[in-house]
């Protein structure tokens, strides 16, 4: 007999789970934040639903587009050096929605191993 019979889910060594006879990898969630939370934003964060992806928003105004379909929202200025860095030092990704942007706090954070997308040299004026 089958001593995980009526157990729907086993969690077993390292990184892998198991489901019924199954060894299935478990896939670690990829923390991605968004600077702007606008119209691109929201359908970045449609497409982001179907992998496996925390999303993070930080934008000015509550009642943005993406505000309510991020999993963590964040008001902020994305303008301010202080706060973008704060916000994507925690991140694996970073990306961004508008160019206007602070673009040495993405360069730190770069610098840092947050990968951010575009590189910040790209939008750098």
């Amino acid at each position: 007999m089958n001593p995980q019979r009526g157990k729907e889910w086993e969690f077993g060594l390292s990184s892998h789970f198991r489901n019924g006879n199954h060894r299935i990898k478990q896939i670690d969630m990829i923390k991605a934040g968004i600077l702007g939370g606008g119209q691109l934003g929201r359908m970045l964060l449609q497409a982001a639903a179907n992998y496996p992806v925390e999303t993070f928003v930080m934008e000015k105004s509550t009642e943005c587009p993406a505000a309510h379909l991020c999993n963590h929202f964040l008001q902020g200025d994305i303008t301010d050096f202080d706060q973008v860095y704060a916000f994507g030092k925690g991140l694996d990704v970073l990306t961004i929605e508008i160019e206007k942007v602070n673009v040495a706090a993405l360069e730190r954070l770069a610098a840092e191993g947050v990968r951010v997308i575009p590189h910040p040299s790209v939008i750098k004026t």
